[in-house]
């Protein structure tokens, strides 16, 4: 019997589809690798190749989505996270003092995540306030162990530039309501959401955390890397089961004011 190489590709095809390899699917892991790319050459030393990189990767997730008609929100994601690199590794530095210099850098971007919530009608965040308030005395202490075990691999300088109630009240609410709740939007509200409902929730988790951790490339630390991908995912599977992104806020903002503000000046706690 001939072989029809016409009915062969359709069988290859239709193969392929039912295990969810197409065009769209393959076209979405192309801006993830760009940013990955993006923060290995900033690990590597090379920020205007990096800069490059992401600046290339954010036009991608701009005009793909377009061009296929995709409108999952997970080019939206990639997107924002090439654009909030390309402003932190760009920007010029005003202040000596990171504390104040942070502000400049995710602030911008709150106005325009929340419009984005509320006019797109296939970006869908729940903030849930009521599940984060309540979930608060859980997410404070989760946020400080995590921020022990990141501490013994980042041995980062405190943030504060005296240590005093103001400058943490400054931190608390800099790391909290500012670079958290900027971060979880972007890589927990809209990135994760969009590749869970393109892979599925448990992929959306791996390759959302994946994101997240390279981003943490500038310490030049890989074990770093590694935790950050750990912290990643459980702030993800929190997100997942929770529905809250106030929940994670509020865990990666204690993380940051801890991690920051505390255990630099007092040390360890707990390990």
């Amino acid at each position: 019997m001939r072989l029809d190489s016409r009915s062969l590709s359709d069988s290859v095809g239709e193969w392929l589809v039912r295990r969810g390899v197409t065009l769209a699917n393959i076209a979405l892991l192309v801006p993830i690798l760009g940013i990955v790319l993006s923060e290995t050459l900033f690990f590597a030393g090379y920020t205007t190749s990096a800069l490059r990189s992401h600046f290339i990767t954010l036009l991608y997730a701009v005009i793909v989505p377009m061009w296929f008609g995709d409108e999952t929100e997970a080019y939206a994601g990639l997107a924002l996270v090439s654009a909030l690199r390309c402003v932190s590794l760009g920007m010029p530095v005003f202040f000596e003092i990171t504390l104040y210099w942070l502000p400049l850098v995710y602030a911008p971007f709150l106005p325009g995540l929340f419009v984005l919530k509320r006019s797109s009608e296939f970006v869908e965040i729940p903030l849930d306030i009521r599940t984060g308030l309540l979930l608060l005395p859980v997410a404070v202490p989760v946020g400080f162990v995590l921020a022990e075990i990141e501490y013994r691999v980042l041995r980062p300088e405190t943030l504060l530039p005296a240590w005093s109630p103001l400058f943490l009240g400054i931190l608390v609410v800099i790391a909290v309501f500012v670079v958290a709740l900027a971060e979880e939007f972007i890589f927990r509200g809209v990135l994760q959401r969009g590749l869970s409902e393109r892979y599925g929730w448990l992929a959306g988790v791996f390759l959302a955390s994946v994101v997240f951790a390279m981003t943490r490339s500038g310490y030049g630390f890989v074990p770093e890397l590694v935790v950050a991908f750990g912290i990643g995912v459980l702030l993800g599977i929190g997100y997942e089961l929770t529905d809250s992104l106030l929940l994670v806020t509020f865990v990666h903002g204690s993380l940051n004011v801890v991690l920051f503000g505390v255990l630099p000046i007092f040390g360890p706690f707990l390990l």
